[in-house]
């Protein structure tokens, strides 16, 4: 009874008032609330996007500096002087110092190709020799080597680059407290496949630290992991040296990201898988601290909220009187559209944003009756030029002559040449009348383009000469179906059939910007352009039946991007230049719905 009795006797500017209080505050603060929530999960993946992204630099860099040690081993590897130096059987100890020296020559070259890192590099010869820069390399043998649980994977494949960490290894190469990671693959001889050593690159592990430190931020830690076990650190959030981390997201197969507690705080951590090596990365990244960042936007984003309740209210009663009258007039104008139909314009009654508005409406009204006028008139059209195609795709001259060409070929006992010209013309027919599709591949086009031609070298005493520069990259764009061919046959029918002496005949196909361009040249006997006629019904002579045809076609689908220029001079040939959008696969139909 009240809820009627307010609706009834109560004043449109008073509901206005009233609805404007009361749709203020509660459908705000559920806006309120919900921008609250949104801007708390922007923030939030924002803050993890930071975080993929200093991850992700920091991956790249450690795949890139183990990469340079892969690359490092391959150059030794490849070097056929440390094969044959390995190799080489020292009959005296002028030899062996001789072999050292050589080895060592050899090692320098490589010793500045890993950038930012040092690394120790040992090289061992089968008979018990040792060559390298490690601290403590005198007793290391190769046949020591061999005892090593990695060792067994060189029996799957000797040209295998294992990636280890070895106790027994670090006694050699640094000092107690420190350890390494090491690079390690056969030397062989390159022609006969025969190991002559082995090459061990040590990283030590503080090495792995300097890499990664200027990668990793205050407020973050960074672990480099090979089987539970930790071969490097950098600990800026004090989690300890003890600490390992054990989080069941952690795999070994895959990258993750997600958040964890450690020691009651919440951290991003994010984890990959290192390409080259096979460890696990993982970075701890503090919640709180970047949150911190954001916490100016979100007062700031409470106070806005509150000013704007303050000013909504002062303005609701002054933006209800003033608002209503024009918007009861719209409310009749558009009213009467919707009775007397989309030709009816509505009434303009003030000059404010709702009188624009108005303006606005009429406008588009205005543009649907344009629009829905030309989509009929372009259908009509587009559906003349269609069968304007058709009609010009197989002239039945051409038909005629290719068939009477035939019976000649089978009459003089030419069969190969008869079946040929068969062949291309099966191609032909079925190109133009089973497919439905309006465009073809270039690749497509210029395959019937080239039956064409060879069925039309036939008809001549002295054969064409046909040449084809297509660019590359454009042979799976799309192209109007037999848009070449008319042009094509004008140049051979008007331009080459008529000239003495030699003939030529060259299509190219290349990119201009974002187009394609196809241009078709004639040295034939050319005409006068001034004679061509840009009304469509022209037909006058084949040839301009053709071009017209062509340029429709090409105004249809593509507007105003696309073009058909011929230039031309009595005795000096002619080229046909057509352009058009440059269209992919998955942009095939979207020329049939464009604004032209």
């Amino acid at each position: 009874m009240i809820d009627r009795y307010f609706m009834r006797q109560t004043s449109l500017r008073k509901k206005l008032m009233s609805i404007l209080i009361i749709l203020t505050i509660i459908p705000f603060s559920i806006i309120f609330l919900f921008v609250y929530i949104q801007q708390s999960k922007i923030i939030d993946k924002t803050i993890s996007n930071v975080a993929n992204q200093e991850f992700q630099l920091l991956e790249d860099h450690l795949n890139s500096t183990l990469s340079q040690a892969v690359e490092t081993s391959s150059r030794f590897f490849l070097d056929e002087d440390i094969a044959k130096l390995l190799a080489w059987k020292p009959e005296s100890p002028e030899d062996t110092a001789l072999r050292g020296q050589q080895l060592d020559a050899c090692m320098r070259r490589y010793s500045t190709n890993i950038s930012a890192v040092s690394y120790y590099t040992a090289l061992l010869d089968m008979d018990g020799g040792v060559y390298g820069t490690g601290l403590l390399l005198d007793g290391l043998t190769y046949d020591q080597i061999r005892d090593r649980p990695w060792f067994s994977r060189f029996s799957r494949s000797s040209l295998e680059i294992i990636w280890a960490t070895d106790d027994f290894l670090d006694a050699y190469f640094v000092s107690s407290h420190t350890s390494c990671v090491y690079v390690i693959r056969q030397i062989k001889d390159l022609n006969t496949w025969e190991s002559r050593g082995l090459l061990i690159l040590a990283i030590p592990s503080n090495q792995l630290i300097k890499v990664s430190i200027g990668y990793v931020q205050n407020g973050q830690n960074f672990y480099v992991l090979n089987n539970s076990q930790v071969l490097a650190y950098v600990d800026f959030l004090d989690f300890g040296n003890d600490f390992v981390p054990s989080h069941p997201e952690i795999s070994s197969v895959t990258a993750s990201s997600f958040t964890a507690s450690v020691n009651g705080k919440k951290y991003l951590v994010n984890t990959d898988i290192l390409s080259r090596t096979q460890w696990i990365i993982i970075t701890y990244t503090d919640y709180a601290a970047q949150m911190h960042a954001f916490l100016s936007t979100q007062i700031l984003y409470f106070l806005l909220v509150a000013a704007y309740l303050i000013l909504a209210f002062f303005l609701s009663n002054r933006l209800s009187k003033s608002f209503l009258a024009p918007i009861k007039h719209l409310h009749q104008s558009m009213q009467a559209v919707k009775n007397d139909g989309l030709r009816t314009v509505a009434e303009v009654s003030s000059c404010d944003e709702i009188g624009d508005l108005a303006v606005q409406f009429n406008d588009m009204l205005e543009q649907i009756n344009i629009l829905m006028d030309n989509i009929v008139q372009e259908q009509e059209t587009k559906r003349k030029s269609e069968i304007m195609a058709l009609q010009a795709q197989i002239n039945p001259h051409f038909i005629y002559n290719t068939l009477a060409s035939v019976r000649y070929m089978i009459y003089k006992g030419d069969k190969e040449n008869a079946d040929l010209v068969i062949l291309s013309l099966i191609k032909i027919m079925r190109n133009a009348i089973s497919s439905q599709e309006t465009l073809n591949t270039i690749e497509k086009e210029l395959d019937i383009l080239k039956s064409y031609i060879s069925i039309q070298q036939f008809t001549f005493d002295a054969p064409i000469d046909v040449q084809f520069d297509i660019q590359d990259g454009i042979q799976g764009c799309y192209i109007l179906k037999m848009i070449l061919q008319p042009i094509v046959e004008n140049a051979i029918l008007h331009g080459l059939k008529l000239k003495r002496g030699d003939k030529r005949l060259i299509i190219k196909g290349y990119c201009v910007d974002d187009d394609i361009a196809f241009q078709i040249i004639d040295n034939g006997v050319g005409f006068d352009v001034s004679l061509l006629s840009d009304k469509p019904n022209n037909t006058a002579v084949h040839s301009n039946i053709a071009i017209n045809n062509v340029s429709s076609r090409l105004r249809l689908y593509f507007g105003s991007r696309s073009s058909l220029t011929i230039k031309s001079a009595p005795g000096e040939g002619t080229c046909a230049t057509i352009r058009f959008p440059h269209i992919q696969e998955e942009e095939f139909t979207v020329y049939e719905h464009i604004d032209r």
